[in-house]
């Protein structure tokens, strides 16, 4: 049954998303169904409960953050009211692709639609559509981002996977994308790896920025936060353990003062490996489960160090933010940050003035 109107939700760090829920809703409005796109920041599932009811269709875009779904966004689902008869959804999430030549490689989703998918047909929703959508990958900590002749292939490309997406649920009809099957033994696989990030690593990940001596103090970066995660702090951006990581920050920033301290975080993992409670840790459970243990020490590795020494990370950023006040200091830590040297992304069409706050 065709849909008499839609609501579009999206959180989004580098637009990605917020490309893809603007495309999408140009074509539901082309095929005569009145859409709405909505930010999700800093608002509730309750905002769903003010629109018009029955006969719709509910729509999601966001990001893949560590094999899941951003914790904004989990929150947002939770609270959404049940359905009402007619009501149908579909997800879209963005993952991290790629392209070698002329060859398109795919990212991972893990958990990111196999949650939402579950709790909103526990809420009584129609399922009408499943898109894993390869966005080029925006992880700036990790790598450079994509100079356009990369990048705007791929996004050409997603543009006509959406637009053929989002065409057949116009028309009523179901269409989950062959990405869904095929990748969702591997997406079932990693279900343990997008649990302990929800659990530890995105707290981690958020102690991960600092700003450097060409930080201005401008305050784009506290105002356009999408989850209100950065602070002034001492006069300068201080990021809290609420950071969703999305990279937001990082890409608009007019000064690119913005950067990721890779020797900080080096001499951090080192020094709280090294710590007594974790090789304590690590004996115990050698001899509580010594065949899974043995067999994949890494995630175990990273999983002890990760919940024993949150407070340790915590304390140490905060004496690092302090720090880096020196200018001899923020240098050492700006010179030895890769991404100093890397170029940032936005997505096409997308800049600082797209992304509201109310």
């Amino acid at each position: 049954m065709k849909a008499r109107f839609a609501s579009i939700y999206f959180l989004s760090g580098t637009g990605n998303s917020l490309s893809a829920a603007h495309l999408v809703a140009k074509t539901l409005e082309q095929h005569q169904i009145p859409t709405s796109v909505t930010s999700i920041d800093f608002k509730l599932g309750s905002i769903h409960k003010q629109q018009e009811r029955g006969n719709s269709l509910l729509g999601l875009c966001y990001p893949t953050h560590g094999f899941g779904v951003p914790w904004a966004m989990l929150k947002f689902i939770w609270q959404l009211p049940f359905a009402r008869k007619g009501e149908r959804f579909f997800l879209l999430n963005t993952r991290a692709g790629t392209r070698i030549y002329n060859v398109f490689i795919p990212g991972i989703s893990g958990m990111a639609q196999l949650v939402p998918l579950i709790i909103l047909l526990v809420k009584g929703y129609g399922l009408s559509g499943l898109l894993p959508l390869d966005m080029p990958s925006n992880w700036i900590s990790v790598h450079p981002g994509m100079a356009p002749w990369v990048f705007n292939p791929i996004v050409e490309r997603c543009n006509r996977i959406a637009t053929r997406f989002a065409t057949r649920i116009a028309e009523g009809r179901r269409y989950l994308h062959p990405y869904v099957f095929i990748f969702l033994p591997l997406d079932l696989f990693l279900i343990p790896i997008g649990i302990a990030y929800q659990a530890v690593g995105r707290f981690l990940l958020s102690k991960t920025f600092f700003a450097t001596t060409d930080c201005n103090g401008c305050n784009l970066c506290v105002e356009k936060c999408p989850v209100g995660a950065v602070k002034m702090v001492d006069g300068r951006p201080f990021w809290t353990f609420s950071c969703e990581s999305c990279m937001r920050c990082m890409n608009i920033c007019p000064k690119q003062a913005v950067q990721t301290p890779h020797l900080f975080a080096a001499v951090l993992i080192t020094i709280v490996a090294a710590l007594p409670v974790t090789q304590w840790l690590h004996q115990q459970l050698g001899l509580l489960i010594p065949s899974v243990y043995n067999s994949f020490q890494w995630p175990w590795n990273i999983l002890i160090a990760s919940v024993v020494n949150i407070p340790v990370f915590f304390v140490v950023y905060y004496v690092f933010h302090l720090l880096v006040r020196y200018a001899w200091i923020n240098k050492l830590f700006r010179y030895t940050s890769l991404t100093y040297y890397w170029r940032r992304y936005l997505a096409p069409t997308i800049s600082a003035k797209d992304f509201t706050r109310k």
